[in-house]
C-alpha cells in the first residue's frame, strides 16, 4: 500500500503557514518521512518565509514619523531601508538556489553533492525506520494542544500500519512548560503516551532550564522519563543531519 499523497505547491505553502487541517497534516507528515524532495521543499519555503520577515522586521520609521520620504533625508532613509531588504532577499534567492541539506554543527549549510552528506545518507539508509522530530517552543495553550494531537496522530498511524518509526518531541523556550511538573497542562496524557508508545521520547533543553534558574529563579522539576540534552537548537541540527523529518508545531 502506498501511503504517500500527491503534494502540490499550494499544499506545501498552506502547511508552512499553518493552514492545513489536522488530518491533512498527518497525511503530509507521512510523505515528508518518505520523500526527500518534499522535505527539501518545506525547508526552502520555511527559510524563504523567515528571511522575508526578517528583511522588514524592526526597520526604523522615516524621520519625524512622516511617511513622506522626499528630500535628501527621506530619500537616503528609503534607499538605506531598501538596501537592507534587498540584501536579505538576495540571501533568500541564494538559499533557494542551493540544494539545501542538513545543517552542520557550525551552523553552515552544505549541498547535496557534499561528501559528508553522502556519508550521512548511507548511514541513514542502513536504518530503515522512519524518524520524525516534533519541535515545540511555545506555551500557548492552543499550540500545545495541537502539538500533542498531531504527535499522537502520527504515532497511531505508524502503529496501525505496522511501520517502524522513532518519534521525538523536543521542547525549548516556553515549550518546556509542557514537561514541567508544576506547569504541564497534560501530565497524565504525557505519561499515557510514554507507556503506550515505546518509540516516543520527550526531550527538553538544558539551556532553557539554566535560563529559568538564572533569570526567574525557577528550578525546573520535570515529569518522569524526560530526556535532557545540552541545547534544543543543537539537537534539531543533529537530528536533521541524521535524516529526521523536522516538524515545528
Amino acid at each position: 500500500m502506498n501511503d504517500k499523497i500527491r503534494v502540490s505547491d499550494e499544499m506545501l505553502n498552506a502547511f508552512v503557514d499553518g493552514q492545513l487541517t489536522t488530518e491533512e497534516k498527518e497525511q503530509l507528515y507521512v510523505s515528508l518521512t518518505k520523500d526527500d524532495d518534499i522535505k527539501k521543499g518545506v525547508c526552502e519555503l520555511r527559510s524563504c518565509k523567515d528571511l522575508v520577515q526578517l528583511a522588514y522586521q524592526g526597520l526604523p520609521a522615516s524621520p519625524g514619523g512622516s511617511s513622506d520620504n522626499s528630500g535628501p533625508n527621506g530619500s537616503g532613509s528609503r534607499h538605506w531601508i531598501t538596501g537592507i531588504a534587498a540584501s536579505i532577499l538576495l540571501a533568500v534567492g541564494v538559499l533557494i538556489g542551493w540544494q539545501i541539506g542538513p545543517v552542520q554543527s557550525d551552523g553552515s549549510i552544505y549541498s547535496a553533492s557534499n561528501a559528508r552528506e553522502r556519508t550521512t545518507a548511507t548511514t541513514v539508509a542502513a536504518d530503515n525506520s522512519t524518524k520524525v522530530l516534533f519541535h515545540l517552543n511555545s506555551r500557548d495553550p492552543e499550540k500545545v494542544h495541537e502539538a500533542l494531537d498531531e504527535l499522537e496522530g502520527v504515532l497511531a498511524f505508524y502503529k496501525r500500519t505496522g511501520q517502524k518509526a522513532r518519534v521525538e518531541m523536543i521542547t525549548n523556550g516556553g515549550g518546556i512548560d509542557l514537561l514541567r511538573k508544576d506547569t504541564s497542562p497534560y501530565p497524565d496524557r504525557i505519561l499515557a503516551l510514554q507507556k503506550k508508545y515505546k518509540n516516543l521520547t520527550f526531550v527538553t533543553c538544558q539551556n532553557t532550564i539554566d535560563r529559568l534558574k538564572s533569570e526567574r529563579g525557577i528550578t525546573a522539576s520535570l515529569l518522569p522519563g524526560i530526556v535532557v540534552i545540552d541545547s534544543g537548537v543543537a539537537q534539531i541540527m543533529r537530528r536533521q543531519q541524521e535524516g529526521w523529518a523536522y516538524i515545528q508545531v
